[in-house]
């Protein structure tokens, strides 16, 4: 297989309404052939209907459906990629014309850059999607029509991500112990400790639906609990040796107020069970969340594994 510029990387999850506009899009997001991996995670009937043509693209068929970060990491251990940077995209995306393109110039001109996201919009394309707009308020930039160069972040969504190849090899991949939510900020976490930076180019688009596996009740409540389980890990993980003190104020504040108003129904509240679920899935991970030394140690024993049968695939490959 010959070299690549750009690898993309997609998961489908029951995707039937959402793959052929994202693909179909994305051979139009580089001049340059794009290696394709299309993750079949679950009930994807009509992935075998698309055209593919414009890619060099591979498939992959999961045994049992698998969370986000699972998911990709299965992509990224069976696939060879060859290339210099590699993309993480949502199934509910829609690319715009020389989106990678632009995002690849940004690289080139910033040998710091780590993980680059685009300008995330709205489906439609109408306006700047809301988990972009949080990732720059939480770093204190803001973002208007204006904005066309590169802006610095602490955190980007996985919704569009591209990351240079041989960082992804130098960090790991994604942290399993996520599942689905936050992976993508650990990533970012783990790239800014190892000294790139992580940042946006808003010039550059990619629609964003978000949530197209959330579309029932049931769905719903367990995007909820994975949410709260999730968000706590990266507080902590965020704090460094800070940990006590960020577990002791969620004890103390953050769940009592979640739980009272979980009972009253306040606007924004969550269910109260979804709030109990969580903790009870946070409470078989204490000693991890407790312990940097340890979870770190958890952290350290999959990335060697993850690493030794990568090499192994490699080799049976060659």
């Amino acid at each position: 297989m010959g070299a690549f510029r750009t690898s993309v990387l997609v998961v489908g999850y029951e995707s039937e309404s959402w793959l052929a506009t994202c693909l179909e899009s994305l051979a139009s997001a580089s001049q340059s052939t794009i290696q394709l991996c299309v993750v079949d995670n679950k009930s994807n009937p009509t992935l075998q209907l698309l055209d593919l043509s414009a890619f060099d693209v591979e498939v992959l068929q999961t045994s049992d459906p698998m969370g986000f970060a699972d998911a990709n990491n299965f992509g990224i251990q069976r696939t060879q990629f060859s290339s210099e940077y590699t993309v993480f995209l949502n199934q509910d995306t829609v690319s715009t014309p020389g989106w990678i393109d632009a995002c690849v110039k940004c690289f080139q001109e910033d040998a710091q850059l780590g993980i680059l996201s685009p300008g995330l919009r709205t489906y439609d394309l109408s306006e700047w999607e809301p988990n972009l707009l949080a990732c720059f308020r939480e770093s204190g930039q803001k973002i208007d029509s204006a904005v066309t160069s590169v802006v610095e972040l602490q955190n980007v969504t996985a919704a569009a991500m591209m990351i240079r190849t041989d960082v992804l090899r130098e960090v790991g991949p994604f942290d399993p112990i996520f599942g689905s939510y936050y992976e993508d900020y650990d990533l970012c976490r783990r790239v800014r400790n190892a000294g790139y930076k992580v940042a946006a180019c808003p010039a550059a688009h990619v629609g964003h639906f978000s949530g197209s596996v959330t579309s029932t009740p049931e769905a719903q409540l367990r995007r909820t609990r994975t949410l709260t389980r999730n968000r706590l890990i990266h507080s902590v993980r965020e704090s460094g040796n800070g940990r006590l003190g960020v577990l002791a104020k969620h004890l103390c504040y953050t769940l009592p107020v979640n739980l009272v108003r979980g009972l009253m129904r306040t606007r924004s509240s969550q269910p109260v069970f979804a709030t109990l679920a969580a903790h009870w899935d946070l409470a078989r991970i204490g000693g991890r969340l407790v312990s940097k030394r340890r979870d770190d140690d958890q952290w350290e024993k999959f990335l060697t594994k993850f690493r030794t049968e990568t090499a192994a695939k490699e080799l049976a490959t060659e």
